[in-house]
C-alpha cells in the first residue's frame, strides 16, 4: 500500500496562491484515479464544496462516478440540484433519522463534544470509569493531562440535558450508506472536506494528507488546503452552477435539522433563515422532531 508523509507545514500550504491549490487539487486526483486503476467516485452532497470538487474531478476524468446519499434531511432545493446533475448514483440511509433520534439523541454543538457527552452519560455510572475520567478531567490512565480528550467545563451541563445527544446520526444517515458502495464497488472515495472545516478534519489532513492510502478506510481530500473565498472563486471563474440554496441565506447547506456548529452562526441562524425558507419544514422540525426543546436548552434562538 502507497504511504502517505505527515505534513508538517499544513498552515504554510493554507496561504498558497489559489492557481498553486487547483494545480495541487488536479494533481491529487490524478494520483488517487491512477492508483486505483479508475476504480474511484466523487462523495457529492449537492453543497458547494463538493459542487467545485466534481467540476474538477469530471475537467479531468469526466466519466467518473458519483455518488449522493439521500437521507431524506436535505433541503428541497439541494435534492432539486442534485436530480439536476448528470451519472449520480443515489444511496439510501440504512436507518431513518427518528429512529437515530429515539435510539441514540440529537446531534448538538459538535461531533466531538456529542460523543464525550454519550461517553460520559454512557458509563457514568460504572465505578472508577476511565473513560468518564478522561472525559471530565482529561487525565489519561498514566495521570498526564491530555486536554484534547476533555470535555470543556463550557459544555458540560449537556450531561445533565433531559434529552439524548449523540453524534451517530452521520454514521447511519450518511457513512453506513456509503462503506456499503464502496465494498460492493471496490471503489475508493473522494471528498470534498476541507482541513479549515474543523479539529478533526485538520488532525486528518496533518496525518494523512489529501491522499491516505494508509488509512482503515482509504480516501481522497483534494481540497484540504482550500478556503471557502477559494471555492466561491472557482465555481464563479469556471462558471459551474451552484445550488441557489446560497443566495436565499443560508451559509451551510448540511442536513437540515443538523445542530453541529449552531452556536457558531451568526445571525440569523440556520433555523431562523429556515424558517422563513420553508415554514412547513421548519415547523415539522420544531414540533415533530422536538428540536425547539433542543435549542432552548441550549439557549440558541429558534
Amino acid at each position: 500500500m502507497k504511504k502517505t508523509a505527515v505534513v508538517t507545514d499544513m498552515y504554510d500550504r493554507f496561504k498558497w496562491p489559489y492557481e498553486f491549490k487547483l494545480a495541487y487539487a488536479k494533481e491529487k486526483i490524478r494520483e488517487w484515479y491512477e492508483y486505483y486503476d479508475g476504480s474511484v467516485h466523487v462523495m457529492f452532497s449537492g453543497g458547494k464544496d463538493s459542487t467545485a470538487l466534481l467540476s474538477i474531478a469530471r475537467s479531468l476524468y469526466p466519466g467518473i462516478a458519483a455518488c449522493f446519499v439521500n437521507t431524506g434531511l436535505e433541503y428541497p432545493e439541494i435534492v432539486r440540484f442534485v436530480e439536476s446533475q448528470k451519472n449520480i448514483t443515489w444511496l439510501k440511509p440504512v436507518k431513518k433519522f427518528r429512529a437515530v433520534l429515539e435510539d441514540f439523541g440529537y446531534p448538538v454543538i459538535s461531533k466531538q463534544i456529542a460523543e464525550y457527552v454519550e461517553q460520559i452519560r454512557n458509563n457514568i455510572d460504572k465505578p472508577c470509569s476511565q473513560v468518564v475520567r478522561l472525559r471530565l478531567t482529561g487525565m489519561t490512565r498514566k495521570n498526564e493531562f491530555r486536554q484534547q480528550f476533555m470535555l470543556s467545563a463550557k459544555w458540560q451541563h449537556l450531561i445533565d440535558a433531559p434529552f439524548k445527544i449523540s453524534a451517530r446520526c452521520c454514521k447511519y444517515m450518511k457513512k453506513k450508506p456509503a462503506w456499503s458502495y464502496e465494498k460492493n464497488m471496490k471503489s475508493f472515495p473522494i471528498v470534498g472536506t476541507m482541513a479549515t472545516e474543523s479539529k478533526i478534519r485538520s488532525l486528518s489532513y496533518r496525518f494523512s494528507g489529501c491522499n491516505a492510502f494508509h488509512n482503515e478506510r482509504p480516501r481522497s481530500a483534494p481540497l484540504s488546503v482550500w478556503t471557502t473565498d477559494d471555492i466561491w472563486r472557482y465555481l464563479r471563474e469556471n462558471n459551474v452552477d451552484y445550488c441557489g440554496i446560497y443566495d436565499k441565506g443560508f451559509k451551510t447547506t448540511g442536513c437540515a435539522f443538523c445542530m453541529f456548529g449552531i452556536h457558531l452562526d451568526s445571525a440569523p441562524n440556520r433555523f431562523q433563515t429556515l424558517k422563513e425558507y420553508d415554514p412547513r419544514l421548519y415547523k415539522y422540525c420544531m414540533e415533530s422532531l422536538g428540536i425547539r426543546n433542543v435549542l432552548g436548552f441550549l439557549n440558541m434562538p429558534y
